[in-house]
This record gives structure tokens, C-alpha cells and sequence, in this order.
């Protein structure tokens, strides 16, 4: 900017920053009598922190406004870099979880699946779209259900890593009515940042094992 911009409204300015909606902006910032922040970037594709601020003096009307641009371009970067390695990390376990020889089904505290791979698929005979949102118990043989609840809440309500069934009969149920007994093992991880008290993902994975003439099922719980 320069001497001669003094007095000139800001939309005639040229502040080389892409702000498309710098009159909305300024607008409501007037209208909401209320401070407002925007992520802009210059034509150089340096990043900005635009912060305006309506200038209300005692006479309790907005008589002008206050914009402060902040550099976050380094902040920004950072941000950007760390995104997408987080989604790399996400992107290689989920490649693991999808090509695992064991059944995986990730279930909420409620019992709804909310992931599933391929061997999930193939070992239970359904598709991923009909387990997605449907509950663990439909995998498991009607007269254990209420008994396999009660067990679900238990874990949930103070998550550990421990076998799970021993000295009790477990089974899986596939769509088409047939029964295979399965093993079963709960482990806790917590994920996100969470502890372990926040509501928790079990996983159910099945092994096949050449000693065994049927599959061999483990379930573990999975913190969200």
C-alpha cells in the first residue's frame, strides 16, 4: 500500500491476496457487529490469517474496521504435511486390515459394525454394505446373543485385553443359517488421542489354522 491508498475503499485496493468475498466478509463483519477470521492466500501462494475487526467506540456504532493479516504460511505447510502422513498411516493400516487372512469387524459401543473387510465377507457370506451399520449379535447364533449383550457392555464399560469365553460356547453365524465355533480374544486400543473410557471398536478376526478343521475366530476391541 502506499500514501494515495489512504481514503480509498478497500475493494479498489489491490492487496495481490485472492479474497473473492472480501465485501461479504466485511460486510457481516459490520452487520454481526462481530470479529471475524479467514485462512486467505497471496498470488504468490503465500498463506494468511485475515482477521477483521469491527471498531466500535463509545457511541456503540461500528465506525470502521480493523484488518490484521497474520503470516501462517510455515504453519499452514506444517499442517498440510502432517495431514498427509496422517492419511498415509491411515491409508497403509487399512490396506493391511483389508488384505489380513483373518475376518476383521470393527463395532461401536452399541454392537453396530462400522468396518469390515474381505475376509469378513467371504468367512460370513455377506456383503460389506449389508454388515456396515448392522449389529455383531446377527453374527452369532440367536440363543447366545443376550448372553454375548451382557458381555459387550461389560468389556465396554471398563475396556481390558483378556480371552474372552473361556469355559463357554462361542459360535459364529453366517447368512446362510450354518455354524462354525469360533475363539475368541479382546485387546484395547485406544485411538484418536482417546483413553480407553471413551466408547470403544471391537474387532473380530478369524484365523484359519491347518491343525483345526474349522476357522478359528478371535475377537478384540478397538477403542475409538
Amino acid at each position: 500500500m502506499i500514501s494515495a491508498d489512504i481514503g480509498r475503499p478497500i475493494s479498489k485496493l489491490r492487496l495481490g491476496l485472492n479474497i473473492p468475498d472480501l465485501d461479504d466478509l466485511i460486510g457481516s463483519a459490520i452487520k454481526q457487529r462481530e470479529s471475524a477470521t479467514r485462512q486467505v492466500q497471496s498470488e504468490s501462494g503465500r498463506w494468511y490469517a485475515l482477521h477483521v475487526h469491527p471498531f466500535i467506540p463509545a457511541e456503540n456504532n461500528v465506525q470502521g474496521l480493523l484488518l490484521v493479516f497474520v503470516d501462517i504460511h510455515e504453519s499452514k505447510k506444517l499442517q498440510e504435511r502432517t495431514v498427509a502422513r496422517a492419511e498415509q498411516s491411515e491409508s497403509i493400516v487399512l490396506a493391511l486390515l483389508e488384505s489380513a487372512a483373518q475376518a476383521i469387524l470393527a463395532v461401536d459401543k452399541e454392537g453396530r459394525i462400522k468396518l469390515a473387510n474381505a475376509t469378513a465377507e467371504r468367512m460370513f457370506g455377506y456383503s460389506r454394505d449389508e454388515l456396515l451399520g448392522d449389529r455383531i449379535e446377527s453374527l452369532i447364533p440367536e440363543r447366545l446373543r443376550a448372553q454375548h449383550v451382557q458381555h459387550r457392555e461389560s468389556w465396554f464399560a471398563q475396556p481390558h485385553n483378556r480371552t474372552m469365553g473361556i469355559g463357554l460356547e462361542l459360535a459364529g453365524l453366517r447368512k446362510d443359517g450354518s455354524e462354525f465355533p469360533v475363539e475368541a480374544g479382546l485387546s484395547s486400543i485406544t485411538a484418536d488421542g482417546k483413553s480407553s473410557a471413551s466408547p470403544s471398536f471391537p474387532i473380530l478376526r478369524n484365523e484359519r489354522r491347518m491343525s483345526r478343521p474349522f476357522p478359528v475366530t478371535r475377537i478384540s476391541w478397538l477403542p475409538k
